[in-house]
């Protein structure tokens, strides 16, 4: 990079089609590692999601939650 910024036409085309090409895989890598992520999240969510619904309707008795809509009724 200190020979581009320095002097432009000292560096060869194969140096910058080889930096373009870095530029492309790091491109391509951090898109991916972003879509994996998106779906990670996603998963963990639902999951964690399900573990709250499911603890709740364990702990949660039919008639306490009758008690429950009748005292938002009055």
């Amino acid at each position: 990079m200190g020979r581009l910024l320095s002097d432009p036409g000292a560096v060869g085309d194969a140096d910058l089609v080889r930096g373009e090409s870095m530029i492309g895989l790091a491109a391509s890598l951090q898109s991916k590692a972003l879509i994996v992520t998106c779906v990670v999240f996603i998963v963990w969510f639902h999951e964690r999601r399900g573990v709250r619904v499911e603890a709740r309707t364990a702990v949660a008795h039919p008639w306490r939650r009758a008690v429950r809509r009748m005292h938002f009724v009055q």
